[in-house]
């Protein structure tokens, strides 16, 4: 059995919308950026032999 975790810097920018119904895209409010350092990657690996007959 093997775990993996990776680290890392992720950058993101978004945008914020007023939406006065849900089935309408409101305006344009605000555009932001997030910075931030964080969890990236998680895995689980089995490894297992197979056997002849």
């Amino acid at each position: 059995m093997e775990f993996t975790l990776g680290a890392g810097y992720a950058n993101t920018r978004y945008n914020l919308y007023h939406n006065m119904r849900p089935t309408s895209k409101g305006q344009l409010f605000d555009t932001r950026t997030l910075h931030y350092w964080d969890i990236t990657r998680i895995g689980l690996s089995f490894v297992y032999k197979l056997s002849r007959p």
